[in-house]
């Protein structure tokens, strides 16, 4: 079953006043999260990922010494080990692959099935987080819509 969203508004918080150490720690965080999630074998959507290929399994299964291998991105550990938080300051927090080949990797698993990115659950739990850092500078925060 396929869903489609679509945005009314698109906007931004104005006046967070988070440190860039902040920034930085609330990316760590979503990217721990995102970690544990593939490493688990969950997709974007909070599903079990697909099943490997029969010859993918095979492979994978050699390599790794797992008798029933699943789908976590991690086969030589190229992609999961670059999977890093790359820029965290001025309102923007990017995690993604930090080399080419990361990149490159990442992309085309993620055509597969998509892995990369953060579940609703996620999300719920890195709004938490990111409440109490808040709550710790006692602002309020101002939903602004861009136009």
């Amino acid at each position: 079953m396929e869903f489609k969203i679509r945005l009314k508004e698109i906007g931004y918080f104005r006046n967070l006043g988070l440190t860039t150490e902040q920034y930085r720690e609330l990316g760590e965080a979503m990217l721990r999260a995102q970690k544990d999630r593939i490493a688990k074998g969950i997709n974007v959507t909070g599903a079990k990922a697909l099943p490997l290929s029969a010859k993918y399994a095979r492979i994978k299964a050699k390599m790794t010494g797992k008798r029933r291998p699943f789908r976590d991105m991690w086969l030589t550990g190229h992609t999961m080990r670059s999977f890093r938080v790359t820029r965290a300051w001025r309102g923007l927090i990017r995690c993604e692959p930090s080399t080419a080949l990361g990149r490159k990797r990442a992309w085309a698993a993620n055509l597969i099935d998509p892995m990369i990115g953060f579940s609703d659950h996620e999300a719920r739990a890195i709004l938490d987080h990111a409440t109490q850092m808040l709550r710790s500078n006692s602002l309020r925060l101002i939903w602004e819509v861009q136009k």
